[in-house]
């Protein structure tokens, strides 16, 4: 899914749809105790996180490896989450622009490999960090807007973190890890892919991780897409995190190709707010249900990608109540398109972003408001037509 402009027919319609119904409400005030819009991050002020980002700003990948040693107990899910932590720390050390390359993506993770050629854990933050250096050359411009240098060092990088996740597979072809990474290395051929990546469907990670793999864009097509996540939605308790692969789908496929009032249909209507209702049942609606920060970050882009689904459907309740709980930090630039788009939303919504300014009106939107918010280093490319309400 491209970053670049949230489509302005989707905000009007959503306006027309609120203030010309019987839904019609006040304006409220957000109140999440934060000043300004910021994407969420569920590492704040876990202990574990911040120490494992000690150990990266410290360069000390003795303390690292001891670090990711103890989450050996912990679930896929939970460790995996952990690992992103780690590499999320590297990549903040990048230069800001991509015209400035690095020899290398981490010398601290170079200094672990020529020391301990034979552990498990360097190999695969090696191969996630390396599939984000490959796209990083590459950028998340449309590929017909890359450049033939670009593509060449962005497949350059792929076989060189393909060649780190297969030693790590050759080390230790159990750890599930290798697989949710192996799912992302989708500018291989296919067949390397398919030979990295057993598909199953009992790990969590896994199975979302899995659902790019089959899209349009990638290796497979709408209906394969759609397939995968029905089938194993069908087999989740309500409750479950792997919810959220239904309003992916639905978001994977209207952003990249244009379907006349696809939020409109039935068929689909009904897929959303039914997958919604399983996926928090009962006071879940309202209430955040995870315990530790691994949670919180599943159960924060299930919402996100939940609002934004039901907002396009008009299911307006059911989107204001996760726009409580969201408030003013969404999880990242998708599916909203930008810090500076879902602002808009919440406001579209009836809440009023800043709590000085408090009034008991209808809701009136501004179609003169900038939606527009660039992503570092990326060409934008606008996406207009893309949603059709």
């Amino acid at each position: 899914m491209s970053d670049g402009y949230l489509p302005q027919a989707l905000l009007s319609a959503l306006v027309s749809l609120i203030n010309e119904s019987e839904c019609a409400f006040a304006k409220e005030t957000l109140q999440d105790g934060h000043g300004d819009f910021e994407y969420f991050s569920a590492s704040q002020g876990d202990e574990r996180s911040d120490r494992l980002k000690a150990c990266v700003k410290s360069s000390d990948w003795r303390a690292l490896k001891d670090e990711l040693s103890q989450l050996s107990s912990l679930s896929a899910d939970d460790r995996g989450f952990y690992f992103r932590v780690v590499a999320l720390t590297i990549k903040e050390g990048w230069p800001a622009t991509r015209t400035e390359d690095l020899v290398s993506f981490n010398p601290m993770l170079d200094d672990w490999v020529r020391e301990e050629p034979d552990n498990t854990d360097c190999r695969i933050l090696r191969a996630a960090i390396g599939m984000s250096w490959a796209w990083r050359a590459r950028s998340s411009s449309l590929a017909h807007l890359v450049s033939s240098r670009r593509r060449d060092l962005f497949n350059e990088r792929l076989v060189a973190a393909a060649s780190e996740l297969m030693t790590a597979r050759s080390l230790c072809i159990s750890d599930p890890l290798v697989y949710s990474n192996a799912v992302r290395m989708l500018g291989l051929s296919k067949k390397k892919v398919k030979d990295l990546v057993p598909f199953t469907i009992q790990d969590g990670l896994n199975s979302h991780s899995n659902e790019p793999y089959f899209c349009k864009k990638w290796h497979g097509s709408h209906q394969q897409m759609f397939k995968y996540a029905r089938e194993i939605t069908d087999q989740l308790p309500d409750g479950h995190p792997l919810w959220v692969l239904i309003p992916r789908a639905h978001v994977e496929r209207v952003m990249i190709e244009n379907v006349a009032n696809y939020w409109k249909r039935t068929n689909v209507r009904n897929e959303i707010i039914n997958s919604f209702r399983r996926a928090f049942p009962g006071e879940a609606v309202t209430t955040v249900q995870a315990k530790s920060a691994a949670e919180k970050s599943r159960e924060w882009e299930s919402r996100n990608y939940f609002a934004f689904c039901l907002a396009a459907t008009g299911h307006v309740q059911e989107a204001r109540s996760q726009i409580r709980i969201i408030g003013k930090r969404p999880i990242s630039s998708r599916p909203w398109c930008g810090l500076e788009q879902y602002k808009d939303f919440v406001e579209a919504f009836g809440f009023n972003t800043d709590p000085r300014d408090v009034n008991d009106v209808r809701i009136k939107y501004d179609p003169t408001r900038p939606v527009d918010e660039k992503m570092s280093g990326d060409s934008i490319v606008p996406v207009a037509s893309a949603v059709a309400i």
